[in-house]
């Protein structure tokens, strides 16, 4: 049985896959998109907002999804690049209010591609720093 989806996510397949579309037609092109999430949408462990990863997954999802198959698989011929700038707040912060906005950085390479590109660039050792780790019960 195929595990459910986030509806949050649900609501930017859309939107993911006219920009995923847009990537691969021009592969290695940075592109950015500006996420706006509501007062008071909560911030998980690694800084996302529930908006923000919602798209994350969304992108992630519309690429690795397959219509034939009718599910998601890995999809070998394209890989997804995502960066995020910094939150900047409109509004008022206090008690929750006031608008996240957020620039998300994104574009598609061949598979092989990241891989290589990866290799270039100096490593976090995240075993020599324990904070970096990602939690995964999200404790």
């Amino acid at each position: 049985m195929a595990k459910e989806r986030d509806p949050l996510s649900l609501q930017y397949d859309t939107w993911a896959r006219a920009r995923l579309d847009q990537m691969t037609a021009d592969p290695f092109g940075w592109y950015m998109s500006r996420i706006i999430s509501p007062p008071g949408d909560p911030v998980d462990a690694r800084g996302l907002s529930a908006h923000e990863r919602a798209v994350q997954r969304s992108l992630y999802y519309q690429i690795n999804y397959s219509p034939s198959a009718g599910k998601w698989v890995k999809n070998y011929d394209w890989s997804l690049q995502v960066e995020w700038g910094e939150p900047v707040y409109r509004g008022f912060r206090i008690l929750g209010g006031g608008e996240r906005r957020r620039q998300m950085f994104r574009r598609v390479v061949p598979g092989g591609s990241a891989s290589r590109a990866i290799r270039g660039k100096p490593q976090v050792a995240y075993t020599l720093h324990p904070e970096l780790r990602a939690d995964a019960l999200g404790l």
